[in-house]
């Protein structure tokens, strides 16, 4: 038991030792961080052979119609559908911008890839200060990005850049941190919310699905007792302005295009309702492979058509209501799918995992998350980070409950569930070693304020 206890104590300071010396480094841990990330992605990009990249879905396709001075149109192949709401702006002007520099070649696919991994890595190197501005110790946030830079989870996103999702977990990493300073702080201003109002209003531009945690952060900000009441409300609406404004181009671009008011993008009804089919399964791989990829206007013509001769807007209208009469129709089978959506958004282990190359990854990340959840406990009560970090984790997600499933939609939060873990880890690591969690822990590692 002693030569036990010996060598648990030995491995603790270690770990201590290093993660000291990280905190000691902030720019240099990040650096690392960053480093590690990127090569870990790189690598990936190698062995996995996806250069150049054969699949091309409807945000490449918009941007080659970018590039090629036709507009923000054609999301879909074999067949022009016109201007299109379909996809949110900011991620393939960005893709554009690399068509038009490079050349719509197979080079430019290498360039968005290597963003795409220069992207993914840096949301991990910038946990170290997200947690110095949540007041906890910066340990924290080395450890979680650590983790994070070792554990890619989508390859499709973080390596090949296929989706936005990277530059909006970004973004929203950015955003968040700028509103964990200055909660931290307790100095709301004018100024601190037209900063936040530019970033969250081109995170919408970029994903806005967003929109939820948005609701729910101003939700908790107008519920703050401890904010005076005259700077609150001048950041609030300085926030709100901003943000109407950052959206109001591409609002009204839409309105001229499609004669009604779109938010960003017009796809919503169409994904309800091909994740909700009678027949629908949990997962989109598992739909795909059960034909259901027949419905969607990407590969089908019939689709395409209808929306040639409608309107996008009014196909997405058509298809909103058909999953609604789908819900009507089978209500049981409905609630069936969205509990199981629930638990595989925080626990993404499927039915088929045990039996296919992910099961590792999916493993991981259902450990992650377990343990993201106990650090969300292990955060003392009276920090706003506990709060900020609980809306994020749980609001975001919403919609997601209701259309099918694949890992992508859970990137967005990995590192909240990455820095939660690593917080988590600290304190069990230190009762394993000491039997017991001492009282000045929290006040000196989990919440250092200084």
């Amino acid at each position: 038991m002693r030569r036990s206890s010996a060598i648990r104590r030995v491995l603790y300071s270690l770990l201590d030792s290093k993660l000291k010396l990280a905190e000691s480094r902030p720019i240099s841990a990040s650096a690392l961080i960053f480093l590690l990330g990127f090569a870990v992605r790189l690598a990936l990009l190698i062995v996995t052979d996806t250069w150049p990249d054969a699949e091309n879905y409807e945000l490449v396709h918009v941007a080659w119609s970018i590039a090629r001075g036709d507009g923000f149109s054609n999301p879909f192949p074999s067949g022009s559908t016109g201007p299109t709401a379909h996809v949110a702006p900011v991620y393939p002007y960005f893709l554009a911008a690399i068509y038009k520099t490079f050349g719509l070649i197979n080079f430019s696919d290498l360039v968005k890839q290597v963003v795409a991994c220069a992207v993914s890595s840096l949301s991990f190197a910038l946990l170290p200060a997200v947690a110095q501005a949540a007041g906890i110790a910066r340990r924290v946030g080395v450890l979680g990005g650590a983790i994070g830079a070792l554990t890619p989870m989508s390859i499709d996103v973080e390596v090949i850049g296929r989706w936005e999702t990277h530059i909006a977990t970004l973004l929203f990493i950015i955003a968040l941190l700028h509103w964990l300073r200055h909660f931290r702080q307790r100095r709301l201003s004018w100024k601190q919310g037209a900063i936040s109002g530019f970033l969250w209003g081109l995170l919408l531009l970029t994903s806005p699905s967003f929109v939820t945690v948005l609701f729910g952060l101003v939700a908790a900000t107008v519920m703050q007792k401890h904010l005076q009441t005259l700077p609150t409300l001048s950041y609030l609406v300085t926030f709100g302005v901003v943000t109407a404004v950052v959206l109001m181009p591409w609002t009204i671009r839409n309105y001229r295009t499609f004669g009604t008011f779109v938010f960003v993008r017009d796809n919503a009804g169409l994904e309800f309702y091909l994740s909700n089919l009678p027949d629908a399964k949990r997962s989109m791989n598992d739909n795909l492979l059960a034909g259901a990829g027949k419905f969607h206007p990407y590969g089908s013509a019939s689709s395409r058509h209808r929306i040639q001769e409608i309107g996008e807007v009014a196909f997405s209208r058509e298809c909103m209501q058909k999953f609604i009469d789908n819900v009507t129709a089978q209500p049981a089978t409905f609630a069936r799918r969205l509990g199981q959506r629930i638990l595989w958004m925080w626990f993404p282990v499927g039915e088929h995992s045990i039996r296919d190359s992910m099961l590792p990854r999916d493993l991981i990340a259902s450990v992650i998350t377990l343990l993201g959840f106990l650090g969300l406990y292990f955060l003392p009560v009276e920090i706003d980070a506990r709060k900020v970090f609980a809306i994020a984790l749980f609001s975001y997600p919403l919609v997601y409950y209701l259309i099918q499933t694949t890992m992508r939609y859970r990137l967005p939060i990995v590192w909240i569930t990455c820095l939660l873990c690593a917080n988590a880890v600290l304190v069990l690591a230190q009762k394993f070693v000491v039997q017991e969690l001492p009282e000045p822990y929290r006040s000196t590692t989990l919440s250092n304020m200084s």
